[in-house]
């Protein structure tokens, strides 16, 4: 099975992006500070090197992408629109589908980030639904074993509904969302 992974940024500080004087002109304060601390000591969530910005562990940069991938998929499966002739809505599901078991494949399995629910991760048990309305049992049943592992390790927990950061619970919509799946 092929996957999908979310690199963390496209965006990225490297020696060249340093010396463009156009990147202080579009950039002005990131310029400003990256210069100073750029190549060694820099803040990693301000100026991020392009090695950075090509790990996937994230599994809160998956949602979004997945959202995108359904939501083409239901355009053109439903309107087939003019401008949607770059792939077909099966492309777009698969895609969607993909992404979401790269949250699990590169985000931990189940550890790091990948435990957590996350915020609009609900999309991914539309993809599901989806998945079996379009008779894709295969690729519903990869999806929805990822997901029952997921649910398994939030119901281990007094409280499941945390998130990367302490005081966050935008993982509260999806695990809800699972929990009544399950």
């Amino acid at each position: 099975m092929a996957v999908t992974a979310v690199r963390l940024s496209l965006l990225y500080w490297n020696d060249q992006v340093n010396d463009d004087p156009a990147v202080l002109l579009a950039a002005p304060k990131l310029s400003e500070y990256c210069r100073k601390c750029w190549p060694s000591n820099c803040y990693w969530l301000s100026c991020w090197s392009e090695k950075k910005s090509l790990e996937e562990w994230r599994a809160y940069n998956y949602p979004h992408p997945t959202a995108v991938y359904w939501s083409l998929y239901r355009i053109g499966r439903h309107w087939a629109p003019s401008w949607l002739q770059r792939s077909t809505w099966q492309w777009y599901l698969r895609q969607a589908q993909r992404t979401a078991l790269a949250m699990w494949e590169h985000a931990g399995k189940g550890k790091d980030t990948s435990q957590w629910g996350l915020m609009v991760a609900s999309i991914f048990q539309l993809v599901l639904s989806d998945l079996k309305l379009e008779g894709w049992t295969k690729e519903a049943n990869e999806l929805e074993t990822v997901m029952l592992a997921r649910v398994k390790h939030w119901r281990s927990l007094p409280f499941p509904f945390g998130s990367e950061f302490p005081w966050d619970s935008t993982g509260h919509e999806e695990i809800y969302t699972w929990m009544q799946y399950f």
